[in-house]
């Protein structure tokens, strides 16, 4: 009886530790799914970006003084789906295009803006048309809002496959390539501020020209680049956006896009207006933080240009 029960002991000893060896082992499994599950996301919202051509979005603009120096800005053309077609609006900051002096007036850097784009982020071609935000302006085709860094201008009319700029942008062609297409951010990918979630990944396009050296050809100041960030923290007051996101003089202007893992979807949620000063020594530098606009500043004024519109169908613009 005691070798039985010694035996049987044994058994139930070893049936334990095989149970236990078996938790284990769909313990292991669970935590390797959710690991590729978390891992897998990422890579989805890396390949995401490329995927939807973002990269092409962040337009490269441009003044020239007379003395032909160059100042530079980020901006981005959001399109705008309605009966008579699709309206294009470039937004951007708003002291990229200039500033108010002090008696209220704004001032252009120069009447004529110089806009180019990439149609493939891969190849060497891009195309550049020429607008006067001048003539823009004095027609109503230009809205700065006063309260925030942002501007937006309704320069165009997509249809048919074929951009009609408005006539009072006056355009001309600066580079003509066939193979060159305008990437546009479809108006259903903006986000409202209190959608925006602390803590996703967000990333910023643009082009950075104050970074590096003219000597020195480490960056084609021609194409854009990406930062990849967080969102830091909402500023309610200010009614702003933190980015953990260093950017430099040249990235005003652009697009920010954030990563929603629990729908995988990329949405436009802010402009890039400032970085966050940091003094040390007395010595001002980047602290490595920035600031954005909320896109829903953008969206009041593209909503008051959809009632404009609206009320004069049959007006040509």
């Amino acid at each position: 009886m005691l070798i039985t029960f010694n035996q049987n002991t044994s058994s139930r000893d070893y049936l334990c530790r095989n149970n236990f060896n078996i938790n284990k082992m769909k313990k292991y499994i669970l935590y390797s799914a959710l690991f590729i599950m978390f891992f897998c996301n990422k890579i989805s919202a890396q390949y995401s970006i490329d995927n939807m051509k973002l990269f092409e979005s962040a337009l490269y603009l441009e003044f020239k003084d007379d003395n032909n120096k160059a100042y530079n800005g980020t901006g981005f053309i959001i399109r705008d789906k309605m009966e008579e077609g699709s309206f294009l609006y470039l937004v951007t900051a708003k002291h990229v295009l200039g500033k108010f002096n002090n008696s209220g007036n704004f001032i252009f850097k120069d009447d004529i803006l110089n806009i180019y784009y990439h149609g493939d982020i891969y190849s060497e071609k891009f195309n550049g048309v020429s607008i006067n935000l001048q003539n823009l302006w004095k027609s109503g085709n230009l809205a700065i809002n006063n309260n925030s860094d942002v501007a937006i201008c309704l320069i165009a009319l997509a249809k048919d496959n074929k951009i009609i700029y408005v006539n009072n942008a006056h355009a001309k062609t600066i580079v003509q390539e066939k193979e060159v297409s305008l990437t546009t951010i479809q108006s259903d990918l903006l986000t409202k501020a209190k959608e925006v979630k602390i803590g996703n990944d967000v990333f910023v396009i643009g082009y950075p020209t104050s970074v590096g050296f003219e000597n020195i050809p480490q960056i084609d100041y021609k194409k854009p680049l990406v930062k990849k960030g967080i969102v830091s923290g909402l500023n309610s007051k200010m009614n702003t956006i933190i980015l953990d996101c260093e950017l430099h003089n040249g990235n005003s202007g652009g697009p920010i896009f954030s990563y929603y893992p629990k729908t995988r979807k990329i949405k436009l949620i802010g402009v890039v207006i400032q970085y966050v000063p940091l003094a040390i020594n007395s010595v001002i530098v980047n602290s490595g933080y920035s600031v954005g606009t909320p896109i829903e500043k953008i969206e009041e004024i593209i909503e008051i240009y959809r009632k404009k519109i609206i009320t004069q169908k049959t007006k040509k613009i």
